[in-house]
């Protein structure tokens, strides 16, 4: 049982046995939020906010999980460079199984791997695959999950170390189950020893045109840049060198009507090729007036900072309240500008709940300072 304005951790291998599964946890006439390992949530009647928070016994990483399956999904970037190891897990929450097929972009072009294509997927059941078995050693991988016969599922990527010793923090992403034409980044973070490379994923049949703008914190100018993503193929856009790597930034991507996927990779340590961190983030395709965390840490962490986008032309007036015993505090972020905002948080994880006068894009960073510190949009709630 769960009280009113109250959090529950739920550890899932206690319910399983230390087995690999899928939980479905269902609300009876209340909205809940959810955090746990491999969590699909089903609501009957009420609005349900979802998060999956993770570990691999060295690190721990955090997403939003799906407010619904899909037929597609679209993963913009990723990586199996060297020491990084990449799967996506698929989980069919359904009575009927499902067969999907799988398509692997790099900055070569597309291809199909045949142990990706007739991929069963039983009812009921989750599966993980390998990525790295089909295209290992690229800096940069996009993914296209697409579902035979109009079924549908959810698929996360998760980033982690290729083996004990390599040393890659893990990192979680929910996959975009659709393309869209204005896309998000809300945190770019910058910093000595990490590199964001800004992933436009065109899985169409022609060549896509995109604006990228960037919007540096505490500056009202945004620098535009345009970049061609060749079709079935990606454009990769590095902010730094519009912003510098000193400078925290929000980048919009755009486009004329074509949809795109966009994420954003983000590596520090040894550099791309291989050892130190690497992490991954997906753009948020809409804005709106209220967000939801369902936590503000993971195990390590000691701070939440939020980045918040006003792509309005008017100014936000934003309430958090971190904690649903916090005070609420108040801030304001003015048309068209960016703005973070650090929480100290207390020993006990508690949730992060932010109101906006207007509709606003809003992002998490929990974890230290670095390029594996999880980052993630936030859930809408209406």
């Amino acid at each position: 049982e769960l009280p009113g304005n109250g959090t529950l951790s739920i550890k899932v291998s206690d319910l399983a046995g230390g087995r690999d599964v899928g939980v479905v946890v269902e609300s009876f006439g209340s909205a809940i939020v959810v955090e746990n390992v491999g969590v699909v949530v089903e609501s009957f009647g009420s609005a349900i906010v979802v998060e999956h928070v993770g570990g691999d016994g060295r690190s721990s990483a955090a997403t939003p999980c799906s407010t619904e399956p899909s037929g597609t999904w679209y993963f913009a970037a990723g990586s199996t460079r060297l020491g990084t190891r990449e799967r996506v897990a698929v989980l069919n929450p359904f009575g009927q199984s499902a067969v999907l097929d799988i398509a692997v972009v790099t900055s070569t072009g597309s291809f199909r791997p045949s142990q990706l294509q007739g991929i069963g997927v039983g009812a009921r059941s989750r599966l993980v695959l390998d990525v790295n078995g089909a295209a290992d050693l690229r800096p940069i991988v996009g993914l296209e999950v697409t579902t035979r016969g109009g079924t549908r599922v959810v698929a996360e990527l998760a980033l982690g170390s290729a083996s004990p010793t390599a040393g890659v923090p893990m990192s979680l992403a929910l996959g975009a189950p659709a393309l869209a034409s204005d896309l998000h980044l809300v945190d770019i973070d910058g910093g000595a020893g990490r590199q964001h490379s800004v992933v436009v994923f065109n899985p169409g049949p022609s060549d896509v045109v995109a604006t990228v703008q960037v919007l540096a914190t505490g500056t009202v100018q945004v620098v535009q840049r345009s970049v061609t993503a060749p079709a079935g193929g990606i454009a990769v856009f590095d902010p730094a060198t519009v912003v510098g790597l000193a400078q925290d930034a929000t980048v919009v991507v755009r486009t004329r009507g074509s949809g795109v996927a966009v994420g954003d990779l983000i590596t520090s340590g040894a550099g791309r090729r291989g050892g130190g961190g690497v992490a991954v983030a997906t753009a948020a395709p809409v804005a709106a007036r209220r967000w939801v965390f369902a936590t503000d840490q993971v195990p390590g962490g000691t701070k939440a900072q939020l980045a918040v986008e006003n792509p309005g032309g008017s100014d936000a007036d934003i309430t958090v309240r971190a904690g649903f015993a916090g005070v609420p505090f108040s801030t304001v972020v003015a048309a068209g500008q960016r703005r973070a905002v650090t929480i100290t948080v207390n020993s006990a994880p508690g949730a992060i709940v932010v109101t906006s006068s207007r509709p606003v894009f809003v992002s998490r960073r929990i974890g230290d300072r670095t390029a594996t510190s999880v980052r993630t949009v936030g859930v809408i709630v209406r």
